[in-house]
């Protein structure tokens, strides 16, 4: 029916607008070290995924000394 159709756009709207909400707070978040992974790729165009990560944990730690390590995927 076009009330059942109506709820289940409003829930999916709903779910969409929380998961940018809370992926625009990651991003902010991390964003000192998405700037030093951005600097680090014009630099040498090109990183793998060890570096990339010790770019992030070391911009982490630089902004946040507190802060627990990032655990490798």
């Amino acid at each position: 029916t076009s009330g059942m159709q109506n709820r289940i756009n409003a829930e999916i709207e709903k779910i969409l607008k929380d998961l940018h909400a809370k992926t625009l707070e990651i991003l902010k978040r991390h964003k000192p070290q998405l700037e030093a992974l951005a600097d680090a790729l014009l630099e040498h165009k090109t990183i793998d995924g060890e570096q990339a990560r010790k770019i992030f944990e070391a911009s982490l730690a630089q902004h946040s000394p507190n802060a627990p390590s990032v655990e490798p995927a």
